[in-house]
């Protein structure tokens, strides 16, 4: 975790947010203070000082993607109606569901308003860039929840879902922060597809974890996604790969609570190999990323400080 970038997000929010009226912005400050390793905050600073080698330039545009996120994480949780997030008690719980959706909205204003304070040479690339991302996290939730309602979807739909709802908001960090940086148009593209795949990438790991990570490393209860019926790649490799016949039973099961539910979707993960596909979907997006990063003509330093950053937060074991 990067403290000093950390702790330089925290006094950026605190600048930027007005005092009145309290009820409007305690629960914005409420979830910016809350403790989390900031990921695309820092991946916008990385990627500007790949290119510039600082990253003072990105720190508005760093800002204003974190503000972004923390927005629809406030939406997300009163979608899901989740009771917690990091430990804390969501906002919708502690203040209620009108506040939450307020709240969540003037963080929209606020991200565009720490837009506005960066560099006026990088908002040719940076505004449209955040605002095309910005709509497609929107559509990846919208598309997510439609599958709710399906027995299965394809896979490249699931692709597509993973790619709008993880994926852009990772690379318009690093593509932000990189025209931050000076980056040209070429150059902010390639690390934006860098970002984007490594997003895949990591989602894919996580539906992985989820199910073969050890419980005490992920720090939640194995198996969640079965538990909860997610439509995870382990799930849709399996339902294509099974006899027709018995592709009913086996959605039945995946969103019944029935008590041996758990093992028995397992079996059928291993039978069908889902793991080792889900893997090999991993590594092929992983470089897929290394690959875009690979066309970025800098020095080799500068590309192993963002590597070193990425490798410890989208390859992690738990």
């Amino acid at each position: 975790m990067d403290t000093k970038n950390n702790n330089s997000a925290d006094l950026l929010i605190n600048d930027l947010l007005p005092t009145h009226p309290r009820r409007l912005y305690d629960p914005v400050e409420y979830i910016m203070a809350q403790k989390g390793k900031k990921i695309r905050f820092n991946l916008a600073l990385k990627g500007c000082e790949l290119f510039s080698g600082s990253s003072d330039d990105a720190m508005q545009a760093a800002m204003a993607v974190e503000i972004f996120h923390n927005f629809t994480l406030i939406h997300d949780d009163i979608m899901d109606n989740a009771k917690t997030r990091r430990n804390q008690p969501t906002i919708h719980e502690k203040w209620d569901i009108n506040t939450g959706i307020l709240s969540g909205d003037v963080m929209m204003i606020l991200a565009y308003e720490a837009l506005l304070k960066a560099p006026e040479h990088a908002h040719a690339k940076i505004f449209p860039l955040f605002t095309r991302s910005a709509r497609a996290v929107c559509e990846g939730q919208q598309m997510d929840m439609d599958f709710e309602s399906l027995p299965v979807v394809q896979i490249d739909k699931y692709l597509e879902m993973i790619t709008k709802k993880t994926g852009v908001l990772i690379a318009a960090a690093l593509g932000m922060g990189a025209a931050c940086g000076g980056a040209t148009d070429a150059e902010v593209e390639h690390l934006y597809e860098y970002g984007k795949n490594l997003g895949i990438s990591f989602q894919i790991r996580d539906d992985i974890l989820d199910c073969y990570g050890e419980t005490q490393k992920i720090g939640k209860i194995k198996a969640g996604d079965i538990i909860q019926g997610k439509k995870t790649i382990l799930y849709i490799r399996t339902w294509f790969s099974m006899p027709e016949e018995e592709q009913d039973g086996f959605t039945e099961l995946y969103h019944s609570s029935a008590p041996d539910k758990i093992d028995t979707i397992l079996n059928y993960f291993e039978k069908a190999g889902a793991k080792e596909y889900a893997l090999a979907k991993e590594q092929e997006y992983f470089e897929k990323a290394h690959a875009a990063l690979a066309k970025i003509d800098v020095s080799p330093q500068r590309k192993k400080k963002l590597t070193d950053y990425t490798q410890s937060i989208f390859r992690r074991e738990h």
